[in-house]
């Protein structure tokens, strides 16, 4: 396994969190798995939870969370991993630079596991949406430039249509 299938940027780096565009290009790249993927995968599976750790604890500290959520925190991991399968490693770390810019709103009282749940739940809602947007504006920019790539079964029936209007290629 390369180290960089975990992510595009690790929890120990200084780099700031990728952007979904950028993350979109990895995905399509295959440069990165999910957390669904990485889970099955015995060598991958342990990295994965710990990188998921960070980003939890980095939030609680952040939020000054209570030691009763803390010690939920492997509960938590795997709440994470099994909710959000088709998620990235990146998706958190973006999530949380998010989070820490109170994107997702302010925290009232303890921020507790339920809280982080349900902004993952906006956050994944928003790429979502996001991640179609993305997909539908470069579908557009394809087929105003004309860029289609025809696959053998389309140039075929190309074929036989200029055949029928008696066109020459």
């Amino acid at each position: 396994m390369r180290h960089s299938e975990l992510g595009l940027c690790l929890s120990a780096s200084d780099e700031p969190a990728p952007t979904l565009p950028q993350l979109s290009r990895a995905m399509d790249e295959g440069l990165v798995r999910s957390l669904c993927q990485l889970k099955h995968d015995p060598e991958a599976c342990e990295l994965m939870e710990a990188e998921v750790t960070l980003v939890v604890v980095d939030l609680w500290q952040w939020f000054g969370a209570n030691d009763s959520s803390v010690r939920l925190a492997p509960q938590l991991v795997k709440q994470i991993i099994n909710t959000y399968p088709h998620m990235y490693i990146d998706d958190l770390r973006i999530f949380a630079e998010k989070a820490r810019a109170s994107h997702f709103g302010k925290v009232y009282g303890a921020f507790s596991p339920s809280t982080m749940m349900e902004w993952l739940r906006t956050y994944w809602n928003d790429r979502q949406r996001a991640m179609e947007e993305e997909s539908y504006a470069q579908h557009l920019s394809l087929k105003e430039a004309g860029n289609y790539s025809a696959s053998a079964s389309d140039r075929h029936f190309a074929d036989l249509a200029d055949k029928k209007t008696m066109k020459l290629r």
